[in-house]
């Protein structure tokens, strides 16, 4: 006898302030001033985050905070508990002192809505960030 099984499992979570934090090296040119850092989220995961991007000297002490507590907009769900339309959200950066900053520590506090319904994760869903800036450089220095 000869059997074949075929299993679908999405992950399934609630989540009330799941927190992740990774820290990523930066290497800002000084030829270009840059003013200001605005992302773009489409969020297709109906999990919302707020997020702090907090910038960081060569020994990870903390230099100045770019964002806190910033929110992003969840997927929202429909009546099969899948996401049927993305949260969009658009954050602005501050840089005053970006030029400083050797390291960027990201701590994000993820929420299922509402916080008392398992919520599946399929693998379809999608994170799309489009980032743009406002540069001031000069030519033929």
């Amino acid at each position: 006898i000869k059997t074949k099984l075929n299993i679908e499992m999405p992950l399934s979570i609630i989540a009330n302030e799941f927190i992740l934090t990774d820290t990523t090296e930066i290497n800002i040119n000084e030829d270009i001033s840059i003013k200001k850092i605005y992302l773009n989220i489409e969020n297709g995961f109906p999990l919302s985050a707020n997020i702090d991007l907090i910038l960081l000297d060569q020994n990870s002490n903390t230099i100045d905070t770019m964002l806190s507590n910033a929110h992003i907009e969840e997927g929202k769900i429909n009546s099969e508990n899948i996401v049927s339309t993305p949260g969009f959200s658009t954050l602005e950066l501050e840089t005053k002192n970006l030029l400083d900053a050797k390291k960027i520590l990201i701590i994000s506090r993820f929420n299922t809505k509402p916080v008392n319904q398992f919520i599946k994760i399929f693998s379809d869903y999608k994170l799309k960030i489009n980032m743009s800036a406002n540069l001031q450089t000069e030519i033929g220095k």
